[in-house]
């Protein structure tokens, strides 16, 4: 083939520049992602009824629900979690499952279900969670304005603005105060009249209807007829009869209630840097190039600032485009460094500029080539490939290093021209065949591990492999045309002696002659290197899945139970200023609601990106902080951790929530108490207090009360039901509540006036029924798989969360024994233990399968163990680096170790190859092992140093990105180091002592 090409080098040059315009042209038009597109089989289902206390909301709502999916196929678990005035139902699906369809069969069992439901429930929103489906920006709108005005605002000018946009999917707003009709009833005129709020709402919502009436006839047409009775403004309402009298008057609602426009009272207060505001988050379609929609949706902004006079100020809080630039540019500085350090080595070990600019040539070859082939498996840009690409920037050029190197010294062996680029070409092209096969083939197992894991790792392992074959091609296509075209023997065989090669390998070759007599050295060596090895693994620790870099922290703030949502508003405001009175901090979104307060505070982009500021510091500068604050607990949780410290989620079941709360406090207590374990955060709502009105049922019963209609005319006098929604322009809606007039402040006085009426239509107040008491309730109810559950989350430190996770079953185990309870790990130690299991599995049988692969290239079974010696002693090598540096094994590990094993045996590949090629050309072994070593010597030392020290820079990095890169860095440098240097001593003495037992055994035999 390499002859066949020389023949024809500008043909061929020609070719590759056709594959070099159309990978060019697939690297402008590549969409770039920040994270890998993933989609998990789960759906949450949200339920609203208003004003319902958390029991209320479990028992007619979460129950029946959970009833109706808990046998649909393929479900793996159920969790839910019952709020005041929400249900909040997450189901799990097993991977395989199409989870289009699961939502379909989910909606048609509740659709059956509904009818059953409170009437003043709404349809449950059902959403898929996929992770990668993040919104690109998130806008605060904030200032100048009212936040009613705010909201008109967003609607009406923003909102369509921004769905404009080619390539935007949706456009979500949050916090916009929603217009709300309030119809606020005196009691005493309805007592007067004997109605009640509910006659009010009936009349209301019979008034609020447009309904087909049949149809009429014509000549020549059929007509539909309906009935146009939809109320559209305040004034409407107020105008709409309730009662006509016995003398033919109308009583209107205007007569007994005060009708008015107002906003929905909001279930939470939120603001950014201490300013109210309306969130508008903004998602992309999932085609569409993330950086284009961010520029368009920038562009939009500008254009809408405009009028400042009306506009109200849009701060942008999060940007996945920033954020992906931000790794962009240190990916482009880091391709730099590794660009200018991999020329470096090699002009100090080639001593030729032409020869070191044809060998750098095969990179962007390589690489455009490898963009190329992404297209066409349909890949796309993210974190992780865009990583691995410039990670690979030296492995790339390793094989075109071996193609030079041989066919250098096909030249110093006076071969004419041409044919010393064929016979250097030709004498490697199968063994950097077999290389390239064997590293590649460890990725084929990747299709037996978890779909989880596989959806992450799937894309990049496609594109290693593209990279691999694409410098396959560049090393036996595009570097010898290259060399026929633009070098010659002279250029090639006359450079500086910046490292004097030939005393190198004169030295490498006493060495080896002294290794021959002694080979027990080099193999206690090696077992002495293994077995440090093993003592520094028992020290590792494990994380889950891919680390992330932290640049925001989640703070929660807890205070007495029964705080209001504007008392613990109020609280906020002081520890906002606090946290935006950091240098760092650029910016604080708030949260508060019930007792609890939710803080997440972001890091300024130049403090992040230049790696300026440290994670543990940062997090313990926030604790000092807020120590200030008194009367309120705190727990700071950094969002996206690098592996210094992780967390494990547990949940408690039991047999009822009595039960559960009674092991609450010491099950705390005992876990604060577990080493390795920081911090431990109860994800339940505090219990509040309620007004709870006793029922005399005695009483209720003689009066043709029941306990329900109690309840029932009780939160209309309170808090009043929806009677209407007034659908508006812009996707906005208009709701009618009719409920009691009264002020906040009237606290219990506001029921003094509230009745109940008889089945006789006599008012009975509130109060002769019986007298209310104060007592505390739950906040909320969780449960999972149907039964009972609390949640607890336990902040870890450096410790590795296997063995903690060991240290709390024991204390579990302890304190929950006789209470009936019993506790479940979250999916952090399963996706741990399960990464683990499956990331070696599939590591082992890709040894595997290399072995056979060798064994078919070697005709040999021994032979391919000698080629994988360098396996365990790379492999050692890492390990150390790892324990040595506090690196937790996660993804980028075991990636790290398996492109590793396919690495760290090409280079006894290589020389396995050429020493068996010098015995069958009639050398003897001894001869052929010492000619093969000395002979491959220089093309080993330099591929190895040119991966080594392509990695320095993501190595050493510490900025966005670095905890993705780092780890996996770091496992290919210590592990192609360790693999390398003991390969060329130990090879050669397995080789020498491999052929000395054949020969035992063949003449035994004999």
């Amino acid at each position: 083939m390499t002859s066949y090409l020389l023949k024809r080098p500008l043909g061929v040059l020609t070719a590759c520049l056709c594959l070099l315009i159309l990978g060019g042209f697939a690297l402008l038009t590549m969409p770039i992602n920040l994270y890998p597109h993933t989609q998990f089989p789960v759906l949450t289902m949200t339920t609203a009824l208003s004003d319902s206390s958390p029991e209320e909301i479990e028992t007619l709502i979460t129950k029946p629900i959970e009833e109706a999916v808990a046998d649909i196929s393929g479900l793996r678990k159920i969790q839910s979690v019952s709020h005041s005035g929400e249900s909040e139902i997450t189901l799990q699906f097993h991977y395989g499952r199409d989870i289009s369809e699961k939502a379909l069969e989910v909606r048609s069992r509740i659709r059956r279900l509904f009818p059953l439901l409170p009437k003043d429930a709404r349809f449950p929103a059902i959403t898929r969670y996929d992770p990668s489906d993040a919104p690109v920006v998130v806008l605060a709108i904030t200032g100048k304005t009212s936040q009613e005005e705010a909201g008109e605002w967003v609607h009406r000018t923003l909102k369509p603005r921004l769905s404009r946009i080619d390539g935007v999917a949706t456009v979500r707003v949050a916090g916009a105060p929603k217009k709300q009709i309030n119809v606020d009833c005196d009691p005493g005129r309805l007592n007067a009249l004997s109605l009640t709020i509910h006659d009010v709402m009936d009349a209301i919502k019979a008034s609020h209807a447009g309904l087909p009436a049949g149809f009429l006839t014509t000549k020549d047409r059929r007509l539909s007829v309906v009935t146009a009775g939809k109320l559209e403004t305040a004034a409407d309402v107020k105008h709409q009869p309730v009662r006509v009298t016995e003398n033919g008057q109308a009583i209107r609602v205007g007569q007994l209630a005060r009708v008015e426009i107002g906003t929905e009272e909001p279930r939470e207060i939120t603001r950014y840097n201490g300013e109210s505001l309306i969130t508008v988050a903004i998602y992309r379609s999932t085609d569409a190039d993330l950086r284009r929609v961010s520029k368009e949706v920038q562009s939009a902004l500008d254009e809408v600032r405009v009028d400042d006079n009306k506009v109200p100020t849009i701060q942008v809080v999060t940007n996945q485009a920033a954020e992906l630039e931000t790794i962009l540019r240190r990916l482009v500085m880091m391709t730099a460094m590794t660009g200018v350090i991999t020329s470096c080595v090699l002009f100090l070990f080639l001593g030729n500029l032409m020869t070191t600019l044809i060998v750098l040539s095969a990179i962007p070859f390589s690489l455009l080539l490898t963009v190329l082939l992404m297209r066409l498996f349909g890949l796309t840009f993210d974190l992780l490939s865009l990583g691995g690409l410039t990670l690979g920037l030296g492995i790339l050029v390793d094989n075109a290093i071996v193609v030079v190197e041989s066919i250098s010294r096909k030249w110093t062996e006076e071969t004419a021209f041409t044919k010393g680029i064929i016979a250097g070409t030709d004498d490697v092209a199968l063994p950097l065949c077999l290389s390239t096969l064997t590293t590649i083939i460890v990725f084929i197992p990747v299709v037996f591990i978890s779909r989880e894991v596989r959806m992450l790792f799937s894309g990049f392992s496609l594109t290693v492999a593209s990279s691999l074959v694409a410098s396959l091609v560049a090393s036996l296509v595009f570097v010898p045309v290259l060399l026929r075209y633009l070098g010659n023997k002279r250029d090639l065989l006359s450079h500086r002696n910046f490292i004097n090669f030939p005393a190198l390998s004169d030295r490498y070759a006493a060495v080896l002659a002294l290794v021959k007599k002694r080979p027990g050295v080099v193999i206690v060596a090696a077992c002495a290197f293994l077995s440090v090895s093993m003592f520094f693994a028992k020290g590792l620790t494990f994380r889950e899945t891919l680390p992330s870099d932290s640049h925001r922290f989640r703070i929660f703030m807890v205070l007495a139970p029964g705080t209001s949502k504007e008392s613990t508003a109020k609280e906020a405001q002081k520890v906002e200023k606090l946290l935006l009175a950091l240098p760092w901090t650029a910016g604080v979104h708030t949260e508060a609601q019930s007792n609890q307060g939710r803080f997440t505070v972001s890091v300024k982009p130049r403090e992040w990106f230049d790696g300026s500021y440290n994670v543990e510091t940062t997090t313990e500068q926030i604790k000092q902080t807020l120590k200030t604050v008194q009367g309120a607990q705190f727990h700071v949780v950094p969002v996206g951790r690098q592996g210094d410290e992780s967390k494990i989620s547990l949940n408690i079941q039991g047999p009822s929530p009595d039960r559960l709360d009674g092991a609450q406090d010491r099950v705390t207590k005992a876990l604060q108490k577990v080493p390795g374990v920081k911090d431990v955060i109860v994800q339940q709502g505090n219990p509040a207090p309620v007004v709870e009105f006793p029922v005399q049922h005695e009483a209720v019963g003689f009066l043709g009360i029941a306990a329900k209609d109690m309840a029932y005319h009780l939160r209309s006098h309170l808090t009043g039901p929806v009677a209407a929604k007034i659908i508006g322009r812009e996707e906005s809606s208009t709701s009618i509540r009719v409920r009691a007039m009264r002020t906040r402040e009237e606290g219990m006085e506001a029921v003094q006036q509230g009745t109940v009426p008889t089945d006789r239509r006599e008012m009975v107040p509130f109060m002769g029924l019986g007298q209310p008491a104060v007592r505390l309730a739950r906040g909320e109810l969780s449960r999972e798989n149907r039964r009972p559950v609390m949640r607890m989350t336990l902040i870890l430190d450096k410790s590795d969360p296997l063995e903690v996770s060991e240290n709390i079953k024991t204390e579990l185990d302890k304190h929950l024994a006789g209470s009936g309870c019993d506790y479940s790990f979250g999916d952090e130690i399963q996706n741990i233990v399960r990464t683990k299991k499956e990331m070696m599995g599939a590591t082992v049988t890709g040894l595997v399968l290399i072995y056979l692969i060798l064994i078919v290239a070697t005709e040999s079974l021994v032979l391919p163990l000698l080629i994988m010696t360098a396996v365990p002693l790379g492999a050692a090598g890492a390990v150390i680096a790892l324990e040595s540096f506090g690196i937790a094994v996660s993804l980028p590990v075991y990636v790290g170790m398996m492109i590793l094993c396919g690495l760290i045996v090409n280079v006894n590949v290589v020389m396995t190859y050429t020493i068996n090629q010098l015995v069958r050309r009639g050398a003897s072994v001894e001869e052929a092992v010492a000619a093969g070593a000395q002979r491959r010597f220089r093309a080993i030392v330099m591929t190895v140093l040119t991966t080594f020290f392509a990695t320095l820079p993501m190595l050493m990095d510490r900025g966005a990105g670095s905890s993705l890169w780092s780890p996996f860095a770091l496992t290919i440098a210590s592990g192609i180091i360790s693999g390398a240097f003991f390969s060329l001593l130990i090879t050669p003495v397995l080789y020498l002592g491999i052929d000395r037992l054949r020969r035992r055994f063949r003449h035994g035999a004999s």
